[in-house]
């Protein structure tokens, strides 16, 4: 017969280990977890058990999801920025630091560990306001979980939904690469300048998630992926150079040809949603090429004219 202590201690150490508020476990799964260590339990044995945890001041928490371990020794945002302090602890070898990243990943879930291990890296790459860290921790927790995110830009009317592909580091701060939600072409945005950022429930759709990182190899994959991609040159008016400098990233080239006006040639497919992105600039953008481009920028505004002429 499994002595009473052992099996609290490895209850203890599966919700330490396998739950958090975002990863809850039922009673069957519980109780499936203690038969993988060779324990058996049923439903009026955990119960007891559970409540054995709460009475020795555990914060284990119910609901009608599951129970998931509450308050630990360390929260998440706590282990976050010591792991930031080790990553820029200069006085200390690589070997330390990589023992006391791993001494403060063990008192995470493994959910949690995975998320801090991979992206804790971003929060040092420099002083950020809380408003960008909430923003950057928010958008690596849905990548992580690969799901979609909502969020409002200084361009947009109402929330847009879209799937983060990659966040970029640049000399001004962070870049949001993504894709919007019926759209096939990426997006550039700079992470200040969006607002009230959201994990959605709904799955992304990109099977194989780009690492989160700024190093050229992941550019240089970002850009590189689509066999369709063509070379874009647009002459815009200066008033809308923030838009597209979000939309097409560092990896364009521009020039600049009088005082309002300036050229951006870039690497990109020829889609519907890049029409519409165009489109909505009037006379404020020209496509020079490729032809393609042209053609189906003529045929949207040559339909779009034919409802309203007289």
């Amino acid at each position: 017969m499994v002595n009473s202590k052992t099996r609290l201690l490895l209850l203890l150490k599966i919700f330490s280990e396998k739950t958090d508020k975002g990863h809850r476990m039922s009673v069957p799964a519980l109780i499936h977890e203690l038969e993988k260590s060779g324990i058996e339990a049923d439903r009026k044995t955990l119960y007891r058990d559970i409540q054995a945890l709460r009475d020795s001041c555990f914060d284990i928490v119910s609901s009608s999801r599951g129970y998931y371990l509450g308050s630990r020794t360390l929260s998440f945002s706590d282990l976050k920025l010591l792991l930031s302090c080790v990553d820029n602890a200069s006085f200390i070898t690589s070997a330390t630091q990589a023992k006391l990243k791993d001494s403060l990943l063990s008192l995470a879930s493994e959910n949690d560990r995975t998320f801090l291990s991979r992206y804790s890296t971003i929060h040092s790459v420099r002083e950020v306001s809380d408003d960008i860290s909430r923003a950057l921790d928010t958008i690596c927790t849905a990548h992580a979980n690969n799901t979609k995110i909502s969020f409002l830009d200084e361009s947009f009317a109402s929330p847009k939904n879209a799937e983060p592909i990659a966040i970029l580091s640049s000399d001004n701060g962070f870049i949001l690469v993504c894709r919007f939600e019926g759209e096939d072409a990426l997006s550039f945005l700079d992470i200040k300048s969006l607002h009230n950022v959201k994990v959605l429930a709904t799955p992304a759709q990109n099977t194989a998630p780009i690492e989160l990182s700024g190093n050229d190899s992941i550019k240089k994959m970002l850009f590189t992926q689509d066999s369709r991609q063509e070379i874009i040159t647009l002459k815009c008016d200066s008033s809308i150079r923030n838009a597209i400098f979000e939309k097409f990233g560092a990896n364009a080239s521009y020039s600049k040809d009088y005082m309002n006006t300036f050229t951006i040639n870039v690497k990109a497919p020829v889609t519907d949603e890049l029409v519409c992105f165009l489109a909505r600039f009037g006379s404020s953008v020209e496509a020079l090429s490729p032809d393609s481009l042209r053609q189906k920028l003529g045929d949207f505004f040559g339909s779009a004219y034919s409802l309203y002429k007289k």
